[in-house]
């Protein structure tokens, strides 16, 4: 597998369940490494050996995650039982994108982004404990995810420290060239910066904007409630991942 990424919600599924993949990091100013796809956004998920070109690609971070978790359990369920997995190929499929325009920018969504399906077996989680892991996953993409950004890039100078951290993290000296990583660098931390108080304002968080992390921080907290280790109990569920991820 290969993930060309600016995320890492993907990659820590990957991680936790032991999955290999190669990682391609995206210039996030040229994006030369995705002219072969004519879907521009990050992240997306090449495998090899499926597909009916030899690759199949799966875009969106929350679908992959979610077409990831779906061949799992489809799997373990065709190990214990005579019900066949229906396939990676198969289950994108479940996962219809729905293109639209907003002026000249191109629009994804992916209803069922959000869904884990399920082949003819038997379900291995209670319904609500599925509902509850799937609210909890919409949570993070449409509240917590908006409030980390304008902490992330309070200032300036936050904002080009974090960039330099990402740098470091991502090999940006190996994957680019000196001149692309300090454009990648300055100005991607200039855009962010300049976004973080585009979401303060749009989302009306607090003039502290810890604030509004720390009441975010315990949302989560009381959503897992004193009796269980994580969102998903005793080990953690997808809604624990994609929170950690961010």
């Amino acid at each position: 597998m290969s993930l060309v990424h600016s995320a890492v919600k993907s990659g820590l599924y990957l991680d936790f369940y032991g999955i290999d993949y190669d990682i391609i990091e995206v210039d996030s100013i040229r994006r030369t490494q995705k002219k072969w796809t004519s879907y521009k956004k990050v992240p997306v998920l090449v495998c090899d050996g499926a597909g009916p070109d030899g690759f199949l690609q799966l875009n969106d971070s929350s679908v992959i995650v979610s077409v990831l978790e779906s061949h799992r359990l489809s799997s373990l369920q065709s190990k214990e039982s005579t019900v066949t997995s229906p396939g990676l190929e198969k289950l994108v499929s479940y996962y219809p994108v729905l293109e639209s325009k907003e002026g000249r920018k191109t629009v994804y969504e992916f209803p069922n982004k959000y869904f884990v399906m399920f082949g003819d077996g038997e379900i291995p989680k209670e319904l609500s404990a599925l509902r509850e892991e799937r609210e909890w996953r919409e949570w993070v993409d449409n509240n917590l995810v908006h409030i980390l950004s304008p902490n992330a890039y309070r200032t300036l100078s936050e904002a080009v420290q974090s960039f330099r951290w990402f740098s470091e993290v991502g090999d940006w000296e190996t994957a680019m060239s000196s001149w692309s990583r300090l454009v990648c660098i300055y100005s991607g931390a200039f855009v962010m910066w300049a976004i973080g108080g585009r979401l303060k304002r749009k989302y009306g968080l607090e003039d502290d904007v810890r604030q509004s992390l720390y009441k975010a921080i315990n949302d989560w907290l009381e959503g897992i409630g004193p009796d269980r280790k994580y969102m998903g109990g005793a080990t953690p569920n997808l809604a624990d991942l994609v929170s950690e991820s961010i």
